[in-house]
């Protein structure tokens, strides 16, 4: 090459290094240059992805919840897996990824955090702590028509399994490093015992208040059972999991997500009151649920309606369903009358009122899902 074309090639060689030298690193560049919008999902993808997404969280957390209930005792693991091994919805715990979902998308988040994913642990820990004691309280042989804790384990080993299972979920709570969301969710374990002394108390002065025609008086009782017993628990659970978003107690969000977990609540409970009434209501035996409330000296919305249109049903509530053929006979009579529609509507009252609580947060799948929740709820046959 001759000493004019070595000029001209270092000549390009300093020009080149000159023009990198202006310009930013590939890093620099990579920097500022903005992130590429994800592709916006129809409204039926966004659902099926939400669905994987619950799918996927759901089972990771039944896998930790079964674990975390094993212990080196045979008999006390088996105790305490008992109820949490039957196939479940796992309602509670899908309810609070919805939520997590949907309020952590007011904040910018996508996913469900890990503290929540605990919380959804403790929660269904509790319920099964409801479920043990509650079968050895009503001295219960079936649930859902399969055998129960106490029928199989007998009262002691089924109340010290609960007993241990409560203290998992405390250690649990203890480890969600936030004061105010600790502190809602060990509220449950206190309005759960309130709700089942108001419900001793309500069995035991049934019988005097039917022969007195006071029947109606319950209501209250009633309604407040229902809450400290169901719509608190989803208030307190719902609440926890938007504070676990770093929200503070007083956010707006957090009030919303608990209005709608107490609604959505009492209108679970209150068709659960309904079903029991259905003609495929039927218990183990093969004979009508409807009156198995009454025995226990528990009056439900069905009952009280129907005691409005036929006053005969006095007698029946005030020995408590204790003849033969009382219980097939009060169930005749709510069916007779407009208890079960008046009981459906008053579910669909709370139901509603639920839905108009999700209003301040933002549009998403999550969201929409929710308020499906509460027509999912409303349409159940079990």
């Amino acid at each position: 090459m001759s000493w004019q074309g070595l000029l001209s090639a270092f000549k390009s060689i300093i020009s080149f290094t000159m023009l990198a030298a202006l310009m930013p690193s590939s890093a620099a560049t990579t920097q500022s240059l903005p992130l590429p919008q994800l592709p916006k999902l129809s409204p039926e993808e966004e659902m099926l992805a939400l669905q994987e997404t619950l799918a996927r969280y759901i089972k990771g957390m039944r896998e930790t919840f079964i674990q975390d209930l094993s212990t080196s005792n045979d008999l006390l693991t088996e105790v305490s897996q008992f109820y949490a091994k039957r196939p479940s919805k796992l309602f509670r715990p899908r309810l609070i990824f919805l939520t997590a979902l949907a309020v952590n998308a007011s904040v910018g988040g996508r996913e469900v955090l890990p503290h929540q994913v605990r919380l959804a642990e403790i929660v269904e820990m509790i319920h099964v702590v409801s479920l043990l004691h509650d079968d050895v309280i009503d001295e219960s042989d079936t649930r859902r028509g399969d055998v129960s804790a106490p029928s199989k384990f007998g009262n002691k080993n089924s109340i010290l399994a609960g007993d241990f299972v409560l203290g998992r979920a405390m250690s649990l709570i203890a480890a969600l490093e936030n004061f105010d969301a600790m502190r809602e969710i060990a509220g449950v374990v206190t309005t759960l015992v309130e709700g089942e002394i108001i419900q001793a108390e309500d069995s035991s002065a049934l019988g005097e208040k039917a022969r007195a025609g006071q029947a109606a008086d319950q209501w209250g009782s009633y309604m407040e059972r229902m809450f400290l017993k169901t719509g608190s628990l989803f208030a307190r659970a719902l609440r926890s999991t938007a504070m676990l978003s770093g929200l503070p107690s007083d956010d707006e969000r957090v009030d919303a997500v608990g209005q709608y977990g107490t609604e959505l609540g009492l209108a679970f409970q209150i068709i659960d009151d309904a079903l029991d009434f259905k003609e495929t209501s039927v218990d183990s035996a093969g004979k009508p649920t409807g009156a198995v409330d009454l025995s226990l000296g528990l009056i439900t919305a069905p009952v009280f309606y129907a005691l409005e249109e036929r006053p005969e049903l006095g007698p029946y509530v005030s020995r408590k369903c204790s003849q033969p053929g009382d219980a097939d006979e009060v169930v005749r009579i709510v069916r007779e009358t407009s208890a079960l529609p008046r009981t459906f509507a008053l579910a669909a009252q709370h139901a509603e009122k639920a839905r108009e609580a999700l209003q301040v947060l933002p549009r998403t799948a999550a969201r929409d899902a929710l308020e499906g929740l509460t027509l999912k709820v409303l349409s159940r046959d079990k």
